[in-house]
């Protein structure tokens, strides 16, 4: 690859002329008052998995508060049954930050009223994948008016995609503007990111190679069959692991996209991109399964290869 074919490469895109847009309607706003005033009905929300899944929760969180013009009580992050992460919303997001941004949209507080404490709220735990607005309203706001809490659990992928253009809107406010860090975490995250820097060009991958994975996701690594037969038995023994659409089997997962990248589908997919031999790779994630020899298709291709621990000895400098 020649030195213009890197440059190239390294490019960032210019967004294609595409701004981000969150004027609201006159309607959305009309209706905002009378929503963030209500002190009769509360949403209580657990959220689950890692980082991620959890920040997609708290967004979705934050929009069916909305449709039923609820009060969102902060969040709570159920403990990772891997990680053991007992880090609280505070903990890990900038609360007021979170609190500023979506006033004129949902009331956020931090706990619920002492009126409302001793009242038995409306629980669900079975939500179906990707519901409409006019599901949720329909399944909730008759009892959510009448009890005045409801809780919900396991969000993930519960509310759709397809959501009326105000909707949509408040979805990426909460993503891109209302979540951000707790300043500890920017802090760190601001001196990872400039080390990093600092050594030239770099890909950032959040590798997705863990048992866990495996496991949740109903598919097989492709390193060997002794590691399929692990993995089966992991399901075996804990078949709640396993996320939806259980009753596909690995192949149709694996064609449909549902299944995480192993270390040699990676490797094609930078080459592919035109990404450098000599880049800096730096990865994020656990210990894939199989460790190192896992990843031996990836690092013969970009030797460069790093993780976390690699950058925070440097942190103490």
């Amino acid at each position: 690859m020649g030195v213009e074919e890197e440059t190239e490469f390294w490019k960032q895109p210019d967004g294609l002329g595409y701004k981000p847009c969150v004027k609201f309607s006159g309607e959305y706003r009309s209706l905002s008052e009378l929503i963030v005033k209500d002190r009769r009905k509360y949403l209580l929300v657990v959220v689950s998995g890692g980082l991620n899944q959890q920040r997609n929760q708290i967004v979705d969180a934050v929009v069916i508060a909305r449709i039923l013009g609820a009060a969102l009580v902060v969040p709570i992050l159920q403990v990772n049954v891997i990680w053991g992460d007992e880090s609280e919303f505070s903990d890990i997001f900038d609360l007021e930050h979170f609190k500023r941004t979506l006033a004129n949209d949902v009331r956020i507080v931090s706990s619920l009223p002492s009126t409302h404490l001793i009242t038995r709220p409306v629980v669900e735990r079975r939500t179906p994948l990707h519901v409409s607005p006019q599901w949720i309203r329909s399944r909730y706001l008759k009892r959510l008016n009448r009890e005045g809490v409801l809780l919900l659990r396991g969000l993930d992928s519960r509310l759709s995609k397809d959501l009326p253009s105000d909707l949509q809107k408040l979805r990426c406010k909460v993503a891109f503007s209302a979540l951000r860090f707790a300043p500890p975490v920017l802090e760190l995250g601001n001196k990872l990111a400039e080390r990093m820097r600092n050594k030239g060009p770099y890909l950032a991958l959040h590798l997705r190679m863990e048992l866990d994975v495996w496991v949740r996701t109903g598919c097989n690594p492709g390193l060997s069959h002794e590691y399929d037969e692990i993995i089966n038995k992991e399901r075996k023994q804990r078949p709640e692991l396993l996320t939806a659409r259980s009753n596909m089997t690995y192949r149709e997962r694996k064609l449909a996209g549902l299944c995480p990248l192993n270390a040699m589908e990676v490797a094609r997919l930078l080459k592919a991109l035109g990404a450098p031999k000599s880049a800096s790779i730096y990865w994020a994630g656990g210990q894939p399964l199989g460790g190192k020899e896992a990843l031996l298709s990836l690092t013969r291709e970009f030797p460069n290869f790093y993780n976390k621990g690699k950058i925070l000895p440097y942190l103490v400098n």
